[in-house]
């Protein structure tokens, strides 16, 4: 779900929102409107955190399915080359 590198983060964005969003739920119920949408925010900003995340290892496992298609294709053009050669 998440680059090793950012586990850590990942998993304290996690704990961030699901905390604001208790505590929003908790202020709303106290019709403390001000205190819950800002607590609501926060929840947000955690979960715009945890989806530059998430898009990130999207974006470096496509490049590297990319990379491996390609080192794949050059061993066959190599393997081919090399027959070629050798006919």
């Amino acid at each position: 779900m998440f680059l090793k590198v950012d586990e850590n983060r990942a998993q304290n964005e996690l704990e961030c929102f699901h905390y604001c969003a208790d505590l929003a739920e908790k202020e709303f119920k106290k019709e403390n409107y001000a205190k819950s949408a800002a607590y609501y925010e926060d929840a947000t900003r955690s979960l715009y955190a945890l989806e530059r995340m998430q898009e990130t290892k999207r974006k470096v496992d496509q490049t590297w399915f990319e990379i491996k298609q390609a080192e794949g294709q050059m061993a066959i053009d190599k393997m081919i080359h090399e027959m070629r050669g050798t006919s």
